[in-house]
């Protein structure tokens, strides 16, 4: 086999790894949630917002421009009521833990503009998602077994596992974000981009190997952000340990080192 067939294999097995490891990032909550909910660690349920007025989930501030989709916040403590006809329990989001909004299309999200006078330094929006009340929405949580009161009606603590995640419906908790499909196309782009280089081989093999090793380089470490960016829950910890202690007291959550 010469070195433009040898390259047109390892071009195969880039390929394969890049669009795997992608492909893994990208679906890490779904299988999170698979994983949860066959090990009876979590519980998905289909639930009623309570509340007057408008009912806000969570908030985060932002520095710069949040995601579109699949946005981790600070959750706000929220009364949700089971949507059953027979003795609908009563349920609790924990202020201050970490909320994943999956697809949730009926929230609305706010953005507030900066209040006057804040410094040029701290400059940021506050990110809301809100609900109108008796809004159903499906609800991935840990039950936690002990009850509490709340305005004389006992109330069941859910606790995230490693967070909250909430969406319109069960199988769009559990959907994938890259599916077969998509990671197919994925990939047959990719090894096209990689065969681009084995032309050089036609002029030289130290060009063309230079050409394929420099590009294995970028996508690898292209590859290696996207899946650095998949983890939503360690990019919004990230994101919020950069924010300067005056703003994150400002977020639902108790954080030891915000109280100097």
């Amino acid at each position: 086999m010469g070195p433009v067939g040898l390259a047109l294999l390892a071009n195969l097995a880039v390929t394969a790894l890049l669009v795997s490891a992608l492909r893994r990032s990208e679906n890490r909550r779904a299988r999170r949630l698979r994983r949860g909910r066959a090990r009876g660690e979590l519980s998905f349920l289909r639930v009623k917002v309570r509340g007057f007025g408008v009912v806000v989930l969570g908030e985060t501030l932002e520095l710069a421009p949040l995601p579109a989709t699949d946005v981790v916040l600070d959750s706000h403590e929220v009364i949700l009521t089971e949507c059953t006809e027979q003795e609908p329990r009563e349920f609790r989001l924990r202020a201050g833990q970490p909320l994943e909004v999956v697809r949730l299309d009926m929230a609305e999200r706010r953005r507030e503009l900066p209040q006057p006078g804040a410094s040029t330094a701290m400059v940021a929006q506050r990110f809301t998602c809100e609900l109108e009340p008796d809004t159903e929405v499906v609800v991935a949580a840990r039950v936690v077994d002990a009850g509490s009161a709340y305005r004389d009606h006992p109330v069941i603590d859910l606790a995230p596992a490693p967070s909250y995640a909430i969406a319109a419906s069960e199988e769009e908790l559990l959907a994938p974000v890259l599916g077969g499909s998509e990671a197919l196309v994925l990939a047959v782009g990719v090894y096209i981009v990689c065969a681009i280089p084995v032309l050089a081989l036609s002029i030289g093999l130290t060009a063309g190997l230079v050409a394929l090793l420099a590009l294995y380089l970028v996508l690898t470490l292209a590859t290696v952000k996207l899946v650095r960016d998949g983890n939503v829950l360690a990019r919004h910890e990230r994101r919020v340990a950069k924010l300067p202690p005056e703003l994150r007291r400002q977020l639902p959550r108790g954080r030891p080192d915000d109280a100097s």
